[in-house]
Formats: C-alpha cells, structure tokens, sequence
C-alpha cells in the first residue's frame, strides 16, 4: 500500500511540475504607435498575455499567444501587422510574414517557450 501511496505521489507531483514548466507565451501591441510587449515562461494563456500587456506601453492588445512553441510578429506596408505561432522560431516568422497583407515586410519579433527553439 506504501508503494501505491509513494507512486501515486510522485505521478501527482510530475504533473504539477509539468504545469509549472513555463510554456505559455503571448505578444501585445499597440497599433497606434507600433510599441509591443512579450512574455514567454509563463503558466497559462492569460498570465502570458497578462505579462506581454504589462511590458507593452500605451494602450495594447494581446495579438497571439502560444504554449510549447514560438510566436511571431511582422511589420507590413501601410501600418500593417501580422502573426505565427509554430513549433520553431523559423516557422512562426515564416507563417506570420505569409500572413502579412502589404509588403514589404519584416519580423519585428519573434520568441520561443518551452523548450521550442
């Protein structure tokens, strides 16, 4: 029965963690003046966004958030923006240039959390 306790325990504790692990991440931006904020290592979706709204100045919105991989963010013509989110910092910045509705444009910013590269 010991045995039963220590394993049921130890798969308890393996699981929290795993959701303490840090994988969440987001971006917010501020589309009037371009400025952005970002957070990655974070517990859920709403403290990344949380974390990224903190670290963006003026009046912001979350644009995307991910867990376990990478975001994106691009630059286009005419103010405009766009954003990836993939499992590799190459991916995301390819799908968020795909995204992007006027040339030319650029990555801005891109982040991985977890153990995404």
């Amino acid at each position: 029965m010991k045995a039963l306790w220590t394993l049921l325990l130890a798969s308890s504790l393996s699981g929290m963690a795993a959701a303490q692990t840090g994988a969440y991440g987001a971006i917010a931006m501020n589309k009037n003046n371009g400025h952005f904020g970002w957070s990655v290592g974070q517990v859920s979706s709403q403290a990344a966004e949380q974390v990224a709204l903190q670290n963006c100045s003026g009046p912001c919105n979350p644009m995307v958030w991910w867990a376990h991989g990478c975001g994106a963010l691009v630059r286009g013509g005419n103010r405009s923006y766009a954003t990836g989110i993939a499992p590799s910092r190459s991916a995301a910045e390819r799908q968020a240039l795909g995204r992007c509705p006027a040339g030319p444009c650029v990555v801005v910013l891109s982040r991985c959390s977890g153990n995404a590269r």
